[in-house]
């Protein structure tokens, strides 16, 4: 069952990427028009990031800080988590050709809706940061812990 249901969400989150690539902010903009970061939620609080980049960029590495009840820039809002691709772990990324997929959650439903970005990081295998973004917010009933 996780198997598919991430799955879906991978699908889910690179059919995304090509349509939302337009609006990134103005910090997503000046890394380049070829690097994006789309975040997508589901009711059930599981999250999902999908994060692509140029042919050319050499990406060995991706991180994605996660923001909750705040916008862009970083440090506005909680931090939430870091989750690198590749990685281990329950919420680690994968890396599929030229993006790097994510899934977070599920976390916890809460009666107010609030904002969650992810500031995604690009770094080569040698270490040298190639791009920093900012995702789309994505305003939903969740909350990095339970009572909000």
């Amino acid at each position: 069952m996780k198997r598919a249901i991430f799955a879906v969400m991978t699908a889910l989150a690179l059919s995304l990427v090509p349509l939302l690539a337009g609006t990134q902010s103005a910090a997503s903009a000046a890394a380049g028009p070829t690097y994006a970061a789309v975040l997508g939620s589901k009711a059930s609080c599981q999250f999902g990031l999908a994060a692509s980049w140029p042919a050319t960029a050499h990406v060995a590495t991706v991180y994605a800080q996660w923001y909750f009840n705040g916008t862009p820039p970083a440090p506005n809002g909680t931090f939430v988590s870091t989750t690198q691709a590749p990685g281990t772990g329950p919420n680690a990324g994968t890396i599929v050709h030229r993006s790097a997929v994510f899934t977070a959650g599920p976390l916890y439903l809460s009666s107010a809706a609030y904002p969650w970005y992810v500031l995604v990081q690009y770094y080569s295998a040698a270490g040298a940061q190639l791009a920093s973004i900012y995702s789309n917010v994505d305003t939903t009933a969740c909350a990095n812990q339970p009572g909000l």
